[in-house]
């Protein structure tokens, strides 16, 4: 499926959701952007989960490197064609990392046909 890892997450008002981030070169200085479907997945994918003991959860090293090498191919945002099988993982680790409202408009962006 093609999927646009550009596009940004519009909150219930219809508004762009604004998030923080340092502002270029590292001058510390905080600017705000939307936040897009790229970053959401980005950061999924490359968290650090815990179990419901709250230990980190244990993932084999070939999983981690799927992982990883999906985040490589979605960091440049724009178009990219993803598996069925990718969509459920990114679904799945974004369950765990963000709220309710990311969740949900995550999950219309990538079942979007």
């Amino acid at each position: 499926m093609l999927i646009n890892f550009s596009e940004s997450l519009k909150g219930l008002d219809g508004q762009e959701i604004m998030v923080e981030e340092l502002g270029a070169k590292g001058n510390g200085v905080p600017v705000k952007k939307p936040l897009d479907l790229r970053t959401v997945c980005v950061n999924a994918l490359l968290g650090q989960y815990t179990d419901a003991n709250g230990r980190p959860e244990n993932v084999a090293g070939t999983e981690k490197m799927k992982r990883y090498i999906l985040a490589k191919r979605l960091y440049s945002g724009g178009e990219v064609v993803v598996t069925a099988e990718e969509i459920t993982l990114l679904k799945l680790l974004i369950e765990k990392g963000y709220n309710t409202l990311v969740v949900g408009l995550t999950n219309e962006m990538l079942e979007r046909e």
